[in-house]
């Protein structure tokens, strides 16, 4: 039964390393944003380029979060 479970870790640790997980986990950070904004962009009557200016913002600022935070993780 130990060596089931250890296969299956082993398994896993292979399939989290050969994933990009850095890429899905920044695109599903930027996405967030985009599913919200387009949401209320069907439920009021405003422009989209209110709504497009709002989503430049929000990604602007997500990425310099974004940045602080790979500098503080690899320390660069």
């Amino acid at each position: 039964m130990r060596n089931l479970f250890d296969t299956l870790y082993c398994k896993i640790l292979i399939l989290l390393n050969w994933l990009p997980t850095y890429q899905i986990l920044l695109v599903l950070y930027l996405l967030i944003p985009v599913i919200v904004l387009t949401y209320f962009f069907y439920r009021s009557n405003k422009s989209p380029m209110f709504y497009s200016l709002i989503l430049i913002s929000i990604w602007t600022v997500q990425m310099i979060l974004w940045s602080m935070g790979y500098k503080v993780y690899y320390g660069v």
